[in-house]
Parts: C-alpha cells; sequence; structure tokens
C-alpha cells in the first residue's frame, strides 16, 4: 500500500513539472501510471478476515467467499510453499467437508526470510483462531480421540482439574459475571505447574527490562536527530530544527530509561527500576500476576503485569521472550509467574487468598482472559 502511493504520488508530481516545461506527452503519461497506481490502493486494501457468528468471511483481493464454520480444526490448514529457497511462505486454506476445491485466505499468512519452519507458525495461528471460536461458542470442542485439538480451557485431567489451578477463578479460567469466589475452591499453584527450580533458590529474582538492541536505537537515533537538529539551525536558523532537538532529547531520555529498566523482586515487593523507580506490594492471589499476549506476521511476544487491589495495570518488565523457545514466549511467560508466585510463597511474603480482581481496564481484562484460555490450550496440547 505504502510503494503503490509513495510511487503513485511521486508520477504525478514528476507529470506536472515535465507540464511545466512544456511536456504534456510526458505529462499525460506519468500522470497516468500515478493514478492508475492509485486507482489499485482499493484492491491491495481490500484483503480481511472476518469472523463472527455466521463463519468465516474471506474478502480477498477479487474473490469473496462467505464460509460456515467447520466441524473440525482440521478443515483449516497451512498450506507451505517455498520459493528459490529463500522465501518461506504459508497460507491458509479452508478445506470444505465435501471434498470441493479448498479456498485460499491469503489474509491469514505467513511469510518469513529464508527456509523456516513457516507453516507450524501459521498453524499456531490457525490454533489461536480456533481456541477463540470454541470460547465464543462458535464451534464446538473436539475430542482427543478424533485427533484434534484438545478442548483445555480447564477440562485436561492434570491441569484444568488440578486443585488450585482450573478451580481458582482467573488462573485457569477467568470467572464469569455470575461467577462469584467459592470458599471452597483450591488455591496457589498448582502441583503440576512448571516451576524454574533454579530461579527458585535465589534469595532475590531480577529481570533484565528490553534488550540492548532497544536501548542502541532509541540513543543512536536520538544522537541522530540532535545533530542533525544542530546543524541545520546553525546554516540556516531553521525554526523546525527546534522540535528535532525537542525530539532527540526525549528519545535519549528514553534510552536511558530502557537502560536502567529492571525487576527486582524480594520480600518486600516488585522493585521496577528506572528513571522514576516504582515498588509495588505483594499481591493477595497469583491470579494478579497476569501474562497477556501480542503477535505479528512473524513473532510473538509475551508481556507481565501486576493488578493491584484497585484494578489498575502495572507493567512488569521482565524481558523479552523468545517465540522458537523450547515452551514458546506463551507457556515461558507462565512459567516465569508461576515460580515468582512459588517465590513469594515459600518466603513467606504473600499467601493465596484466592481472591480474583477484575481490572478497571476493560481491554485489557479481555486480553487477560484471553490468554488465561490460550494458556490452558497449549497445556493441554503438551
Amino acid at each position: 500500500m505504502i510503494i503503490l502511493a509513495v510511487f503513485g504520488v511521486l508520477m504525478i508530481i514528476m507529470g506536472i513539472v515535465l507540464a511545466f516545461s512544456g511536456d504534456m506527452a510526458g505529462f499525460a503519461s506519468l500522470a497516468g501510471i500515478g493514478l492508475a497506481l492509485i486507482a489499485l490502493l482499493p484492491l491491495v486494501l481490500r484483503p480481511r478476515v472476518i469472523l463472527d457468528a455466521g463463519g468465516i468471511h474471506v474478502r480477498n483481493i477479487f474473490s469473496s467467499h462467505d464460509l460456515p464454520w467447520p466441524a473440525s480444526r482440521r478443515a483449516l490448514v497451512a498450506n507451505e510453499a517455498f520459493s528459490d529457497g529463500r522465501v518461506s511462505n504459508a497460507v491458509a486454506e479452508y478445506r470444505p467437508a465435501d471434498g470441493s476445491k479448498p479456498i485460499k485466505i491469503r489474509p491469514l499468512q505467513r511469510t518469513r526470510i529464508g527456509i523456516s519452519n513457516v507453516g507450524a507458525l501459521l498453524e499456531q495461528d490457525l490454533d489461536d483462531l480456533w481456541a477463540w471460536a470454541v470460547a465464543c461458542g462458535y464451534v464446538r470442542p473436539e475430542s482427543p480421540a478424533a485427533g484434534a485439538p484438545a478442548p483445555g480451557y480447564g477440562s485436561t485431567p492434570g491441569y484444568g482439574s488440578a486443585p488450585g489451578y482450573g478451580s481458582a477463578p482467573g488462573y485457569g479460567i477467568a470467572p464469569g459475571p455470575s461467577a462469584p469466589l467459592g470458599a471452597g475452591s483450591g488455591r496457589g499453584a498448582s502441583p503440576t505447574a512448571d516451576i524454574d527450580v533454579d530461579m527458585l533458590n535465589r534469595p532475590q529474582l531480577e529481570f533484565k527490562g528490553p534488550g540492548a538492541l532497544a536501548v542502541c536505537f532509541f540513543v543512536g537515533f536520538g544522537l541522530f536527530m540532535i545533530a542533525g537538529s544542530v546543524f541545520a539551525f546553525q546554516n540556516d536558523g531553521s525554526f523546525w530544527s527546534v522540535p528535532g532537538i525537542c525530539f532527540g532529547v526525549f528519545l535519549l531520555i528514553l534510552g536511558v530509561d530502557q537502560a536502567l529498566k529492571r525487576v527486582i523482586i524480594d520480600q518486600e515487593g516488585f522493585h521496577v527500576r528506572g528513571l522514576i523507580p516504582r515498588t509495588y506490594a505483594w499481591p493477595d492471589s497469583r491470579a494478579q500476576l497476569v501474562a497477556t499476549f501480542r503477535y505479528s506476521r512473524s513473532s510473538a511476544y509475551a508481556d507481565a503485569s501486576l493488578v493491584e487491589p484497585d484494578g489498575r495495570r502495572r507493567e512488569l518488565p521482565l524481558g523479552p521472550l523468545n517465540r522458537n523457545g523450547e515452551r514458546g514466549p506463551e507457556l515461558g511467560m507462565a512459567r516465569v509467574l508461576d515460580t515468582i508466585w512459588a517465590w513469594g510463597e515459600r518466603r513467606g511474603a504473600t499467601r493465596e487468598t484466592g481472591r480474583y480482581v477484575p481490572a478497571a481496564n476493560a481491554t485489557f481484562e479481555q486480553s487477560r482472559r484471553s490468554a488465561l484460555e490460550r494458556i490452558d490450550y497449549l497445556r493441554s496440547e503438551r
């Protein structure tokens, strides 16, 4: 979209320049090409997938398909293809139950540079899509005997039904508005929770924030903005150099803050270091240590937060987690939070009360519940 828009506008501008020079034939040619490129923008913007109770609505560049929800997750397939060994690409396909021609869902695709298991990444996206549809009630959970993904969501033996894991609101399944906390529910970390024993035995826990690459980016770009703006001011006294200097200083401050950012956890609480240090008390429940996930075309990211008793969200910069690791960022972050909670319980810093505190921000609360369902589903697959 950006390429078409930029080249289209450039072609029109070049045509206008030729028109002022008297070359009307050149003006007509370049302006025509520019308008044609801009006219293609609606087609480029058209591809999308809309998921609702009515099914899967596919809008490809030249075609549209309104597909019912399939009876099985196996109807959604990642069709992987390679191009000269330099680019790996996988496109989702919908395979109708009647055996008719598969329908490509082009907006659902993964592209990676080089040879990689891009099909597995797209399969994870389709797992997310199916788990979301199950959670919304659009499709029925499949039986493990059918060879499809397990239902998850608190029903898997040894995980969802484990005392204190599936039954504690917000830890296995977030409670609905009509699901009050029962006094007899199990509490705390699950007996089957994945704990980092080495981390559990440390006298205190420390997590570094963003990596050196992010710090170098902010500092380097800030210095570049300041140097360029000062040079422009010295040469022509341009007013626009002042905002450039201010923006460069802001990036430098942000870079220093990122370099200092870390989380130190001890018996007193969570100490978030940076230019503005903050300390948060231990929560009353494991449910208040929250993992949320973000997805891009090639990566997944896990974020950690603390929900305070008044519902406010506090970010915990625990550092990046690599999707291509053994557990992936979702299960990796769940393991880290499980271990933090177990560490606090072992040292008497906190005690599970079973309290579930809804987040004040509705969007974050929805992301929180979606992440709980995702963790439940992934652990049922293991």
